[in-house]
């Protein structure tokens, strides 16, 4: 009998029992080859996947994941990634250059590359303990592995070697795809790797900082799959906050925010002692509704993100300053501030509430994010002088003025944010009564339907209100107390919604109606103006006359006088077009038909309306392009007239505003399939894409406060008032106007020299 121990031989189809075991999905066994690129100290990875979509080229497909991590020498390789199951991972679970926990699996790298392609190819550098470069490369062909044959038979083949320089970090090509890629399996490996793109700057005692780590997806077949993940996390939640401050302390905002699109804004204080910061900002809430990419951000993402990521970092010159957005750290003071409960916003973004229907100033500010809900960075400078100084212990600023008014910048930026984001509840609460008033229009008998079918020709409000007023009391018929938990808070969801919708439309109505009894108002003092200018008229007619008179008998003085009797004569025929078109505007609608009218003649008599801004302010318009036979559909004059003084005068004050001396106004019409459109230039301040929708609502008056702000600055208010200080209801009464008749007013990229550009396309 033979003392010689037996020895257990693996047969290769071990390989693929345990990889079908171990690795289920595609999606899984990528992201355990980017956990192995955090686990080797990488400050980035690369992830290609090409031809990975269809069952046609997924065998031709390929994915490439690219580290920058430790590598490893040509032993590593064969004591490690050559051996099944080692403990290496368990002896050493602490990565030796950050200390980063270890979060790959133990030891099936090389099962999930099996499971993703028939062929692997492993280039890796490492450097060596005398300082050498050595790289290793290998070829797996996992068909080699056949069942029958044990793995030690199956050689596999590799080059090495050792150079005096080289750059470290690990590649791996897997080559012929086993199966095909959907794009709920690229979402999905998203999600499992999210976490980790969102580390930010870490210090772990007794290891260098860690810089974080980068994933960059090169994925052109997916959606999203173009880019950096953590830009992608960042735009995932609700919104996203970017923010720059000028070398003037000048604070520029924009927000891209869910429901709300883009919004750019400048705060109205200025921060000088922050000149050159900029901050970018993610605000995340872990309701479904409220993210831009669910498919990106699950509630256990959420809830990863809130205890271990979320706050607002600090960076000067690059580098991280602690302890500011450490988990639990509130450098802003955005959880005290909620603690103490404050509701109203505060005056300087006024204008702001006023714009956004359905914002209620006294209560916005309950909506403010927590520190928990903010995943963002602040990126300070020392160039210019020395403004922010660390602490003795380098844990934090002194709180100089300069990081005072860093707190303030942000803290306003934050409220401002907040606006938007109640805003956004109002445009919320407005879907689920729309949505319930559908459900609630099927309920109805025939007569009640009748009823509702009257008031379609109603304004849009009206309609909503008496809407939300019926779902109310359908509700309150049909839910008890007997309600179960679930159908208790969906019924309470839509009760408050639709109240909510009620209270705001009411308000805005309210204000509507304010401002018409203010227009309205002024009828009686335009009869007397109207009364008074007639007579003034009178009175410059005969002094025309009697000028011309006194010249004949001066012939010394026949040239000055026949001049000042030609401008009283002037000024007569401007003020005869006014009164003209004051009559015409305030004719009762009953009196009147509407009719085919000429647009260069509707132009010239309100061309001679501006005729004294347009001198006094050197403003050139074209209106050569307006052709002679173009004309109207049938509609009432008094439309075109408003039409045309609302788009002309905002032009003139966008023109003011740029304190430029060109001053450019362009109109012209064009033909095109649906009639005739109209379309208004100007050089002025312009009015960016993002507010191309909202500046056409009721009462949005500058929502930039970037016009009113000027020309109170340029303009002496015997000017001011000449130009108007804007009521927000000019682009407002031309929508409803064009509206009614099937017809919009858009706006337009114009070409250079062009800021802006109105299109009307007119009935």
């Amino acid at each position: 009998m033979s003392e010689r121990g037996l020895i257990f031989s693996v047969d290769s189809l071990l390989l693929g029992e345990l990889g079908e075991r171990l690795v289920t999905k595609n999606y899984i066994a990528l992201a355990e080859l980017i956990k192995n690129s955090y686990d080797a100290d990488a400050k980035s990875v690369t992830i290609t996947i090409r031809n990975s979509r269809s069952d046609k080229f997924a065998s031709k497909g390929h994915i490439i994941v690219k580290d920058t991590g430790l590598g490893m020498s040509f032993q590593q390789i064969n004591d490690f990634w050559m051996k099944i199951a080692t403990d290496n991972k368990l002896r050493e679970p602490i990565t030796p250059i950050y200390g980063r926990k270890k979060t790959g699996n133990k030891g099936i790298g090389r099962f999930a590359c099996r499971k993703l392609g028939s062929k692997l190819l492993v280039e890796s550098t490492s450097q060596l303990e005398n300082g050498l470069f050595e790289t290793t490369i290998v070829t797996f062909i996992w068909g080699d592995y056949v069942p029958g044959t044990t793995l030690d038979q199956i050689p596999n083949k590799y080059f090495t070697k050792v150079t005096k320089e080289g750059q470290f970090g690990t590649k791996l090509t897997i080559v012929g795809l086993s199966e095909k890629w959907t794009q709920r399996d690229f979402n999905t490996l998203r999600r499992r790797i999210l976490e980790l793109s969102v580390v930010s700057p870490t210090k772990r005692k007794g290891y260098k900082e860690d810089p974080g780590f980068i994933i960059e997806l090169i994925a052109p077949e997916f959606e999203q799959g173009k880019g950096l993940l953590k830009e992608q996390a960042m735009n995932a939640g609700w919104g996203r906050l970017k923010g720059t401050v000028n070398e003037n302390g000048i604070v520029k905002l924009s927000l891209d925010a869910n429901k709300i699109g883009v919004v750019i804004y400048e705060l109205p204080k200025t921060f000088e002692e922050i000149a050159n910061t900029s901050f970018d900002i993610a605000v995340i809430w872990r309701r479904y509704e409220h993210l831009k990419d669910p498919n990106m951000l699950t509630g256990g993402i959420i809830d990863e993100i809130f205890e271990h990521h979320s706050g607002v970092k600090v960076f000067l010159e690059g580098f991280r300053v602690y302890p500011y957005g450490d988990p639990g750290n509130d450098w802003l003071n955005i959880d005290e501030i909620q603690a103490r409960r404050l509701t109203t916003i505060s005056d300087i973004f006024s204008r702001v509430v006023n714009n956004l229907i359905g914002v209620n100033p006294s209560r916005a500010r309950l909506y403010h994010p927590r520190n928990q809900n903010l995943l963002g960075s602040v990126f300070l400078t020392n160039k210019d002088k020395l403004k922010f100084i660390s602490l003795v212990n380098r844990e934090g600023f002194i709180e100089n003025e300069a990081f005072m008014q860093l707190k303030e910048c942000l803290q306003d930026s934050l409220e401002w944010l907040t606006i938007y984001y109640a805003y956004f509840q109002e445009l919320l609460n407005r879907e689920i009564v729309k949505e319930s008033s559908e459900e609630f229009r099927e309920l109805l008998d025939d007569s009640e339907k009748r009823r509702m079918n009257i008031m379609a020709n109603e304004p849009e409000n009206i309609i909503l209100a008496e809407s939300a007023v019926n779902i109310l009391e359908k509700l309150s018929e049909s839910y008890t107390v007997t309600l179960e938990k679930d159908e208790r808070v969906e019924y309470k969801k839509r009760t408050d919604a639709a109240s909510s919708v009620i209270k705001n439309t009411i308000s805005h109505l309210e204000k509507q109606t304010n401002n018409l009894r203010t227009i309205a108002s002024t009828g009686a003092l335009m009869f007397v103006f109207t009364h008074e200018a007639q007579n003034v008229i009178s009175s410059l007619d005969t002094h025309s006359n009697a000028l011309e008179m006194l010249a004949k008998k001066n012939p010394t003085f026949s040239s000055d006088l026949l001049f000042i009797a030609n401008s009283f004569r002037e000024t007569r025929d401007r003020f005869d077009n006014q009164i003209e078109l004051f009559g015409t505007l305030s004719k009762d609608i009953r009196d009147i038909k509407k009719k085919k009218l000429s647009i260069l003649n509707a132009y010239k008599k309100v061309n001679n309306i501006f005729k004294g801004l347009i001198i006094d302010f050197n403003i050139n318009i074209d209106a050569d392009g307006i052709m002679r036979s173009h004309q109207t559909g049938d509609m009432l004059e008094a439309e075109l007239f408003s039409i045309l003084i609302n788009v002309i005068s905002n032009a003139i004050k966008a023109v003011l505003a740029e304190e430029t001396s060109n001053k450019k106004i362009k109109l012209e019409t064009k033909k095109t399939e649906n009639g005739i459109s109209l379309y208004i230039y100007d050089d002025g301040v312009g009015i960016p894409s993002e507010y191309w929708n909202i500046i056409t609502q009721p009462l949005v008056s500058d929502p930039e406060g970037k016009i009113y702000k000027k020309l109170e600055k340029i303009l002496p208010q015997r000017q001011l008032n000449a130009v108007g200080t804007g009521m927000g209801l000019g682009l407002s009464i031309v929508k409803d106007i064009l509206e009614s008749y099937n017809k919009q007013l858009r706006f337009i990229e114009p070409e250079l020299p062009w800021k802006t550009c109105v299109v009307i396309e007119l009935p």
